[in-house]
């Protein structure tokens, strides 16, 4: 038995990405899907099924991946703007600035009008549901246990997020160091570690072959 992944993408979505290249004077080489950038570049160093967890600002995705290759896929339209908007709605204030409370406040301090993790904490729950229903889904399917959960996109920088997640799913948490497969300055460690989780799926398109 050999296990095959499938993939699928609407030929006007890749029709309208190929123009905007083709527009900019630039040789498009290849195109992918987000989750296998992340697989290749996040769990390339490990057999055993890891899950990640890529919260961006449109969508958050659920990518279980093994020795660099995506295993099972899960999205929700929950996610960072989500959160964001949550935090606007409920504390009666600006987008910008409840973009900031959310990354220098997160789920780990009081707001002057109540708790942010109550206006948080909702969206989180449906992130997390689905990560658990992916998670169950594939150990269901497949037989294997995931081992690690890895944070991605630009809510990983949420204060508070790791513990959160590790506690939801009861499975050791990290945030995402895609730069750790990639050789550069050591000066620059102090900038791969707060942008890491921004730049996984760039990361993980650099090492395409």
């Amino acid at each position: 038995m050999q296990q095959i992944f499938l993939s699928s993408i609407p030929n006007e979505l890749i029709e309208k990405h190929t123009a905007v290249f083709k527009n900019a004077g630039l040789h498009l080489r290849a195109l992918e899907v987000e989750n296998q950038s992340l697989a290749r570049v996040l769990s390339y160093d490990s057999d055993d099924p890891t899950l990640i967890l890529d919260i961006g600002a449109r969508s958050s995705s659920t990518t279980i991946a093994a020795g660099g290759f995506t295993r099972y896929v899960s999205q929700t339209d929950f996610a960072g703007a989500s959160l964001t908007q949550a935090l606007a709605q409920g504390l009666g204030i600006a987008p910008r600035r409840a973009e900031e409370l959310k990354y220098t406040r997160g789920l780990l301090g009081a707001g002057g009008e109540q708790e942010l993790s109550t206006l948080l904490e909702p969206i989180l729950g449906v992130i997390l549901n689905e990560a658990d229903r992916a998670r169950k889904g594939y150990e269901r399917s497949y037989g294997g246990r995931i081992s690690r959960v890895l944070i991605s996109g630009g809510s990983a920088r949420l204060l508070g997020l790791r513990a959160y997640v590790e506690q939801a799913l009861g499975l050791p948490a990290k945030i995402a160091s895609p730069f750790d497969a990639i050789s550069f300055p050591s000066s620059l460690r102090p900038l791969t570690m707060e942008l890491g989780p921004l730049f996984a799926v760039a990361c993980g398109l650099g090492l395409r072959n």
